[in-house]
C-alpha cells in the first residue's frame, strides 16, 4: 500500500509512539481504509479485513496474527495518536531471507490531520529504526502521481527505481486461439542462463516485490506437467532459432493464482508479446483463476489489453540505499 501525505515542516512529535501490534492493529486498519480514497487492491482489502477482525480480538488476535496475515501487517513501526485515536501510521518490515533489506509500508495520515508534519515524523522515525536494525536498503511503493508523498520521500533520499503496472486476467472456459504452438516452444533446460542474464540486464531492481532478483525464478523445467503438476514453466519466442522473448509462469500464494514474468530483447518488442502471452494463457487455461503480469509502465499496453488483461494499478518503486554510505 502507498502513502497519502502532504507535508510542510518537521516539528516535535508529542503524538508519535512505537506501534503496539496487538493493541493497534484494528486502529491501523481503519486508518488505512479512510486514508486512501482510491481504495486498495484485493490483497490489501483481504489484509485489512483480517487486521480489523484480529484487532477486535485483542491479545488473542496478536497471538494468531503471524499465522493469518502478511508480515507487512504484523510488523514494527510507528503510529501517531490524537485523543486516543490513531491518525498516522508507518510500518517497517525486514524482507524474509534478505538481511539488511527492509520495506516501509502503510504510510498513512488521516485526511483531517495532514500538512502538520506528521507524515514526515513517521517516515524519519521509521528510517532511524531501520538503520538501528541493520538496514542497508529501504524500499517502498507509492502512486507516481501522488506528488506530495513522492516529494517527501525524495527529500529523505529515496530514489525511483522503476514504475510498474500490474495487469490481471481472469481466464474464461473458452477454446484457445489456434497458432500459439507454432510460434513458441518450451524453454530448454540449457537455456536458463541466457534467460537469467537477460533479467539481470533489464531489471536489476528485481521482478517480484520486494525481493531482489534471484536465479531461482529462471531455473526448472520448460513446460507444465499434466493435471496441474508443476509450479513454474518457461516458454520462448520464436520457436525456431535463438530465443528473443521469454515468458515464465509461476504459482502465487492465492488459490488458482499465477504470475507471468515477460522478458524481451529490445528488437522483439511488438512481435513477441502476443504469441508468448497466448501460449502462457492457453497452458494455464484449466489451471488458473487469475493471472497477473507486472511490466514497466507504458510497456506492451495494447498487446495486454488485446489479450484481455486489465490494468489494476501503477506504482513507483523507490529505495533509500545506504550500502555506499557509512553507518551513522
Amino acid at each position: 500500500m502507498t502513502a497519502a501525505v502532504v507535508l510542510r515542516e518537521s516539528k516535535p512529535a508529542p503524538g508519535l509512539r512505537r506501534l503496539r501490534r496487538w493493541r493497534d492493529m484494528g486502529g491501523v486498519a481503519a486508518l488505512i481504509s479512510r486514508s486512501f480514497p482510491r481504495g486498495v487492491d484485493r490483497g490489501g482489502r483481504r489484509m485489512l479485513a483480517e487486521m480489523s477482525a484480529l484487532g477486535r480480538a485483542g491479545i488473542l488476535g496478536w497471538l494468531v496474527a503471524p499465522l493469518v496475515v502478511p508480515s507487512t501487517a504484523y510488523s514494527e513501526g510507528f503510529v501517531w495518536e490524537e485523543a486516543g485515536s490513531i491518525i498516522g501510521n508507518a510500518s517497517l518490515t525486514e524482507v524474509e531471507g534478505c538481511p539488511g533489506r527492509f520495506v516501509l509500508a502503510n504510510v498513512a495520515v488521516d485526511p483531517d490531520y495532514r500538512r502538520r508534519g506528521i507524515g514526515r515524523a513517521l517516515v524519519e522515525s521509521s528510517m532511524d529504526l531501520a538503520r538501528k536494525r541493520g538496514a542497508t536498503l529501504l524500499l517502498l511503493q507509492v502512486e507516481p502521481d501522488n506528488r506530495p508523498a513522492v516529494h517527501l520521500y525524495e527529500a529523505q533520499g529515496f530514489q525511483t527505481l522503476t514504475k510498474r503496472t500490474l495487469w490481471a486476467f481472469h481466464p474464461l472456459p473458452t477454446a484457445s486461439a489456434p497458432g500459439w504452438a507454432l510460434e513458441t516452444r518450451p524453454r530448454l533446460p540449457t537455456e536458463w542462463n541466457e534467460h537469467w542474464a537477460l533479467a539481470q540486464r533489464l531489471h536489476p531492481e528485481g521482478l517480484v516485490w520486494p525481493h531482489p532478483l534471484h536465479p531461482s525464478i529462471f531455473r526448472g523445467a520448460g513446460g507444465l506437467g499434466p493435471f496441474g503438476v508443476g509450479g513454474t514453466a518457461h516458454w520462448v519466442w520464436p520457436a525456431e532459432g535463438t530465443p528473443r522473448g521469454w515468458v515464465t509462469a509461476r504459482r502465487t500464494g492465492e488459490r488458482g493464482g499465477w504470475r507471468l514474468v515477460l522478458l524481451l530483447e529490445p528488437e522483439a518488442h511488438g512481435r513477441a508479446e502476443r504469441p508468448l502471452l497466448r501460449r502462457a494463457l492457453a497452458e494455464l487455461e484449466r489451471r488458473a483463476r487469475r493471472v497477473v503480469v507486472e511490466l514497466p509502465a507504458g510497456v506492451a499496453d495494447s498487446e495486454l489489453t488485446g489479450q484481455g488483461f486489465v490494468a489494476e494499478r501503477t506504482l513507483a518503486w523507490m529505495a533509500r540505499d545506504w550500502r555506499a554510505a557509512p553507518h551513522p
